[in-house]
């Protein structure tokens, strides 16, 4: 098995392709989300509290007012950064470093002349140059580290006493292995995106869903990729007092716009409210504690003596071993992968090739016996071919009559083994009510609680029972199913039914007494859904043991007036983009509310009698520990190349049977050819000539 080339070159080469990407400018289409001028401001305005001062602009005005002697930036790129410092007057001389020569040739050339000096070098194997300084700055670098613990004692080593270290990072779910909750946020946004804006311009292609990316392709293209970005801020806090920490969030707006932002015209208006819009339900999320800023800025000041306890440091190397030991491992097990695919597919080539070889020489033969047929039409022929019917225990001739002799055929191939295919996470129950409403706002009958229920009940319902309800909604309850309105007659009318229900809709006061009597009026496997407005969603009580709470959701008071108002200002041409940002603000305004961010002017429950929970209704995390990811993709590895060599054994069989079909075929041939030589000769020598042509396979035609 051929060996790949070390991490640090392999690292090496990537970033210095991107280096070389990047040096193109405008001759590339956009792909990282930062690169969206209204995200760029939504950054800006989180870190400085001010859209127009970028995190650079805030150093300066609150931590750097002094130019700073000697700066350190580690991870440095093509440089934009450190010139950007020595333009602004923060720093009087920089020190800068990179794993990628590429990278490092832009920046010379671009720096020419100014006071800053690059160093090629592997910020986990070699020693910082020169120090100490007075500030270094690590801008999205630290998540391209494994050894965290041995970086951060190096910048450790190497700044002066109270000297500060900034940072910008990605400190999001290692390997973007986004959790459960977080993708499905972000898909459900997503899904309100027409298929124009689906285009990827990584993937060279329409991407229906966002996905996690795969682990081994990561450590494949390139193994630093955030290895372990998750723990950056714990690694750091030994040798470093956070003085400040400042959220750029990033946590839906990244995996939501990477990829695709070139598709994005922030000049037209609806456009960059979409942005606007997921930007504030990010902003609103991170504030309730709902999801976590992926990206941070942090002012970190060197800690007199690293802070750490028996044996921290012994632990955090041998983790990052392990992380590496992982890496090797994955790499090997897709060379295993590669050449056992390219052996596999040479195989089936070759059997290919064999079954076409099969059936020519198949068919050659068909003639062969057709000709050898015609050649035995004489009487003695005909009387041997009584004598073996007669005799069927005796030593006939092996040459059956045509109609008798079957085919050489190829043999079928069997279907390659299927690979098994990530689950694609599609859009929620709220995120498709969101779009069923605003799809049905010109028509002006629908209710968002209506459309949501119509997603999360399997429809039609045989029966709905409805109590509670205004006549207005009882009426537009129907496109669940029949409805049998109680709303006249009250719910206690109800309770002596001796015909269960297969839904029972109740909302306001009579939701306490439909609750309590739900045993009766609901049949098995039927459901329950209590509504619940302003006041009258303390009404909402548990129906009891029999039923187990499938889902539930609210709705806010205003957003789908603000649909409504979106709708009807956009014109024919942008009407697809106006109803992505409609249905971004409803769904935004029913999480916030379903999360009690936001007040509540309807809440919904949906409960089943003696039924299983819905399936989509909590998702739970992923695994977050890098060393448990990279362990079960390993693990996933061996179960494909296990199948891969499987699939090369039949691959190899098949080969084999038609390499025997074909041989035979050959033999048959060269047998029929030779005894149609003989009997085109004729003559009364023509029989011996035959018998000895049977008899030795060399008949003497002298």
């Amino acid at each position: 098995m051929s060996e790949e080339s070390s991490r640090e070159e392999k690292v090496g080469r990537f970033w210095s392709a991107d280096a070389a990407r990047r040096a193109r400018g405008g001759a590339e289409p956009l792909i990282d989300w930062t690169q969206s001028p209204t995200v760029g401001r939504i950054i800006n305005r989180r870190v400085s509290g001010s859209e127009d001062v970028d995190w650079i602009g805030w150093i300066r005005l609150t931590h750097l007012r002094d130019a700073a002697g000697t700066g350190l930036s580690i991870g440095c790129g093509i440089g934009l950064l450190e010139r950007d410092i020595i333009a602004r007057g923060m720093c009087e001389r920089i020190f800068a470093c990179d794993i990628a020569e590429g990278a490092l040739e832009t920046a010379r050339r671009e720096a020419a002349g100014m006071p800053i000096t690059y160093s090629l070098l592997d910020l986990e194997t070699d020693d910082l140059p020169g120090g100490p300084y007075d500030v270094a700055f690590a801008a999205a670098t630290l998540h391209h580290i494994n050894h965290l613990g041995l970086v951060a004692e190096k910048l450790h080593s190497k700044l002066k006493p109270g000297g500060l270290l900034f940072v910008v990072e990605f400190v999001g779910p290692s390997r973007f292995q986004w959790e459960s909750r977080q993708l499905a946020l972000v898909t459900d946004i997503y899904s309100f995106l027409p298929w124009r804006y689906r285009m990827h311009w990584q993937s060279a292609g329409t991407v229906p869903y966002p996905l996690r990316p795969e682990v081994c392709a990561m450590v494949k293209a390139d193994p630093s990729e955030a290895v372990r970005a998750s723990e950056i801020e714990a690694a750091l806090e030994p040798y470093f007092e956070t003085v400040e920490s400042r959220p750029a969030g990033g946590a839906l707006l990244n995996p939501l716009l990477s990829g695709i932002v070139e598709n994005f015209d922030e000049d037209r208006r609806l456009d960059k409210a979409f942005i606007e819009q997921a930007g504030r339900l990010e902003d609103a999320l991170m504030a309730g504690g709902s999801i976590r800023s992926d990206f941070k800025m942090l002012v970190c000041r060197r800690r007199d003596e690293p802070v750490l306890s028996e044996g921290q440091a012994a632990s955090e190397e041998s983790r990052a071993l392990l992380v590496s030991s992982q890496e090797k491992e994955i790499g090997r097990a897709l060379r295993e992968i590669a050449e056992i695919s390219a052996d596999s597919e040479e195989t089936a080539q070759l059997a290919e090739k064999a079954v076409e070889a099969a059936g020519v020489t198949g068919a050659e033969v068909e003639r062969a016996v057709a000709e050898n047929a015609r050649l035995k039409r004489g009487l003695v022929f005909s009387a041997m071919r009584a004598v073996r019917k007669q005799t069927p225990e005796a030593k006939v001739d092996p040459e059956p009559d045509p109609e008798e002799t079957p085919a050489h055929r190829a043999p079928v191939s069997e279907a390659p083994l299927a690979v098994p295919r990530r689950p694609v996470h599609m859009a929620g129950d709220l995120a498709r009510a969101s779009a069923a409403y605003v799809a049905a706002i010109p028509s002006g009958n629908s209710q968002m609680w209506l459309a949501w229920l119509e997603q999360v009940l399997p429809l039609p319902v045989e029966r709905v029972v409805t109590c509670g309800l205004e006549p207005g909604m009882a009426g537009l309850a129907s496109k669940l199913g029949p409805v049998e309105n109680a709303f006249a007659c009250g719910a206690e009318l109800l309770l002596p039914r001796t015909e269960p229900a297969c839904l029972v809709l109740a909302a306001g006061p009579e939701s306490r007494t439909v609750a309590g009597a739900a045993s009766r009026i609901v049949k098995d496997g039927g459901w329950l859904v209590l509504l619940g407005q302003g006041e009258d969603r303390c009404d909402i009580v548990d129906p009891g043991p029999d039923f187990t709470l499938v889902t539930r959701a609210s709705f806010g008071p205003s957003a789908p007036a603000a649909a409504a108002e979106v709708m009807a200002a956009a014109p024919g041409e942008e009407r697809e983009m106006a109803a992505a940002l409609a249905a971004l603000l409803v769904y935004s305004e029913s999480v916030l509310a379903s999360r009690g961010d936001l007040p509540v002017s309807m809440e919904a429950r949906v409960f089943r009698k003696e039924g299983a929970p819905h399936a989509g209704v909590d998702r739970v995390d992923t695994e977050s520990d890098i060393t448990v990811i990279q362990q079960r993709e390993i693990e996933r590895l061996k179960r494909a190349t296990g199948g891969m060599i499987e699939e090369r054994k039949a691959l190899s069989k098949e080969l084999a049977d038609a390499g025997e079909v074909l041989e035979g075929a050959r033999a048959d041939l060269a047998r029929l050819n030779r005894e149609n030589e003989v009997l085109a000769r004729r003559g009364p020598m023509m029989y011996w000539r035959l018998f000895m042509c049977r008899r030795t396979g060399s008949p003497d035609l002298g």
